[in-house]
């Protein structure tokens, strides 16, 4: 019997929970491009990232956040570049994260790309296909028809 080729994936991308300590670390890559996709506050991944469902972490000044829902693929969300100088090479943060994901054994998916986050990938990753999901958009209720 052959003895099974342990599994290589890039040892910069060590993933961690989603907790209260990581508030801090994680709105520092979060804040500054100030996405209006309403996912992509802190509250609202703490709140459906727990028991390992979101995961993070750190690497080449950038923030990857990775999902795994039961009974759903795993996906990444965009990466969130660490300043002006990781936005310059946001290419290698998209080749990191799809790295790990080929690597695991999966197609590289990436979810709820949004702006500025579209540009990036439409100017520095031409290669790569963005598909709208219309029935994955945010949504405004007007008060009015709530009451």
């Amino acid at each position: 019997m052959a003895t099974p080729i342990p599994l290589c994936v890039p040892e910069c991308l060590q993933f961690h929970d989603i907790s209260l300590s990581s508030k801090a670390l994680v709105e520092k890559y979060l804040k500054p491009w100030q996405s209006e996709n309403a996912e992509f506050g802190f509250a609202h991944i703490y709140m459906w990232g727990g028991d390992g469902k979101i995961q993070y972490a750190e690497a080449d000044g950038f923030l990857f956040l990775k999902l795994h829902f039961p009974g759903e693929t795993m996906f990444f969300w965009p990466p969130f570049p660490k300043d002006e100088a990781a936005k310059a090479r946001y290419r290698e943060g998209m080749q990191l994260a799809c790295q790990y994901m080929e690597e695991v054994g999966m197609r590289p998916l990436f979810k709820s790309v949004a702006e500025p986050f579209t540009s990036w990938i439409q100017e520095q990753c031409p290669e790569m296909v963005l598909e709208e999901r219309r029935e994955n958009f945010d949504y405004v209720y007007e008060a009015e028809s709530l009451i």
